[in-house]
């Protein structure tokens, strides 16, 4: 199975811009406890910002990914589903999971029928979900 995890390219305003550079945790964690026979891509889309439409559509051609997770935040909320309804529009019928303090608090905000609709919301620790 070929994965591709994707971190949000939006940062907290007050955010002191060492923490903004430093790789998302929880997606590195995640995929360095996948099992081994899957295929593993990650992208920190903070790295892009300004070429977020361009690298995801490249990546999802690239990784031709079965599962696409997103690690999401409140004020991510709306760039995640955007992001969400880019990666069908490539790869319809790609699965996407969201995790993240917003999914895990608001999960009727992705599962609405409206944009950015997911197959899965990982609520806690990802790592044992997805092995």
């Amino acid at each position: 199975m070929n994965v591709l995890l994707l971190s949000m390219p939006d940062s907290f305003e007050h955010m002191p811009s060492i923490v903004i550079r430093m790789p998302n945790g929880a997606l590195t964690s995640l995929a360095g406890n996948i099992d081994p026979h899957h295929k593993v891509a990650v992208a920190d889309l903070v790295l892009v910002q300004h070429q977020v439409r361009e690298t995801v559509e490249r990546l999802v051609r690239e990784v031709s990914p079965d599962v696409v997770g997103l690690s999401v935040m409140t004020f991510q909320r709306k760039t995640a589903k955007k992001i969400i309804d880019l990666v069908r529009q490539i790869k319809p019928n790609v699965r996407v999971a969201v995790g993240g303090y917003d999914p895990s608090l608001a999960a009727d905000a992705y599962t609405d029928n409206s944009s950015g609709v997911v197959d899965f919301i990982i609520r806690g620790e990802g790592e044992i979900t997805f092995r």
